[in-house]
């Protein structure tokens, strides 16, 4: 179990381990080297599929006449449970089952008392209402896009606005070339003139749909540094996936990347045509590949998802010889479904299968997709933590917040949504984890904020609760 664990929320507190029968804070422990609590485990995890019992041992139980348990979280301390000398088993086992009022993270103090109510043997014993990745200590570590603003204190290695004409941009979806470089697609993008107008685009020219950049940075807490972008003969980043940019609502307006994946030696871009963002409709969604490390693209006739579908929006990883797809309709509001494509098989759609509940794979029969995890998710990031042995999902949910699911399988159980960055950055959407990252105790990834319309480097420390 977890050693020594000092919960950010309880820190405070952590220093008063000592409370009088009273619940007064202060009285000294006596006799410490002749009574002793002693507990089975350091955390109980009251959401875990494991045991959530803890047996507890008092040594010298002949000095005790009481053992008082209470319980402490971030706001107050109040008593659990009181058990006189006479009911002081040899062993006793403590059990907890939260409630719908509970913090995700608390403690009880186990206190071994005189009978004066002098404290004789303190023990903490901390709680997780949580199970699965935890994740803790979220940090913004580096702009990737744009210009650095005034006030601005974190670290710009890319100036993307000096050298290549990217001023404003979003999303910054990552993934793993297999060349030794890193990919990522970026939405809608603006020159250098760009300048934030309190959220989203704003007056700025040099409009392209997406653009792509490089990296064979592996070092990420001093930023993200790109290799490159694709440009043109300006050295300007170019636009990969073809829009005519008709903002009548009517036709073809934007195409936004979605996801992208190396397979069988090519690189794949998801993307959805956008008709107009009111609404999010989209006129279909489909592929461009890359056989050349993303020198160039062509568009890909072979696969194609109407406008409603369910794979509107998708999120890659890759494992076991399949590529993993999890879909959601265009927009925020959707639920996802499951498919998966032999690696060979990323062009024929005949091949791709798809996740139903009751039935298993079956191949070539999109609307046989049953809901995988309910809901209303958005712009989704998908991977397979190898240290962990989890699958992640990280996504939008409808009030704003950037949440996460894990599980031990693709197909579920999902555990609970747990936050990923719940407060302290508005306007934030377009979490993308990086993949060389997933063996790591540290996940990073890409976030964009609507103000100031770039993308940022998060990180956060994970655990892994059984």
């Amino acid at each position: 179990m977890i050693q020594d664990k000092l919960y950010t929320i309880l820190g405070a507190f952590l220093c008063c381990l000592c409370i009088s029968c009273n619940g007064q804070e202060g009285n000294d422990v006596i006799s410490k080297e002749e009574v002793e609590i002693l507990l089975s485990a350091d955390t109980l995890c009251t959401a875990s599929t494991v045991s959530n019992t803890v047996e507890v041992r008092i040594t010298n139980r002949n000095a005790v006449q009481k053992l008082v348990i209470r319980k402490r979280d971030s706001k107050e301390t109040t008593l659990h449970k009181s058990i006189p000398a006479a009911d002081l088993d040899e062993i006793l086992t403590f059990t907890y089952q939260p409630n719908e009022v509970d913090e995700k993270q608390f403690y009880f103090i186990f206190q071994a008392q005189d009978g004066n109510g002098k404290a004789l043997a303190s023990k903490n014993l901390f709680v997780e209402t949580q199970y699965g990745v935890i994740v803790s200590n979220l940090t913004k570590i580096a702009r990737v896009t744009g210009k650095t603003l005034s006030g601005e204190n974190i670290v710009n290695p890319n100036h993307t606005d000096e050298l290549y004409n990217v001023g404003g941009t979003d999303l910054g979806i990552i993934w793993d070339m297999e060349n030794g470089y890193y990919g990522l697609f970026f939405g809608d993008t603006y020159g250098r003139n760009f300048l934030p107008v309190g959220g989203g685009p704003g007056p700025a020219g040099d409009w392209r749909s997406n653009v792509l950049a490089f990296s064979n940075d592996t070092d990420l807490d001093d930023g993200l540094s790109f290799s490159g972008m694709a440009v043109d003969n300006n050295g300007h980043a170019r636009e990969i996936a073809y829009s005519a940019k008709n903002t009548s609502g009517n036709g073809d307006y934007t195409s936004i990347p979605t996801a992208a994946i190396h397979a069988d030696g090519v690189d794949y871009l998801h993307y959805m045509n956008i008709r107009t963002w009111t609404g999010w409709v989209t006129n279909y969604s489909a592929l461009y590949a890359s056989a050349n490390h993303g020198e160039t693209w062509r568009r890909c006739s072979e696969v194609i998802f109407q406008g409603n579908s369910n794979f509107g929006q998708v999120a890659y990883a890759k494992k076991d010889g399949y590529v993993y797809m999890m879909g959601t309709p265009t927009g925020r509001d959707g639920s996802a479904c499951l498919a998966r494509i032999p690696e060979k098989s990323m062009l024929k759609q005949a091949d791709y299968e798809y996740w139903n509940e009751q039935e298993g794979w079956i191949k070539g029969n999109e609307s046989a997709a049953t809901i995988l995890i309910g809901g209303r998710v958005g712009e989704a990031s998908l991977m397979y933590h190898e240290k962990f042995k989890r699958w992640i999902y990280a996504y939008v949910d409808a009030d704003g917040g950037l949440i996460y699911r894990d599980a031990p399988e693709i197909t579920g159980p999902w555990a609970p949504e747990k936050g990923l960055v719940t407060n302290g950055y508005p306007g934030a959407y377009g979490q993308f984890m990086h993949p060389g990252k997933a063996s790591d105790s540290r996940l990073y990834f890409t976030m964009s904020q609507w103000d100031p319309y770039n993308v940022f480097l998060m990180r956060v420390d994970l655990r892994c609760v059984e």
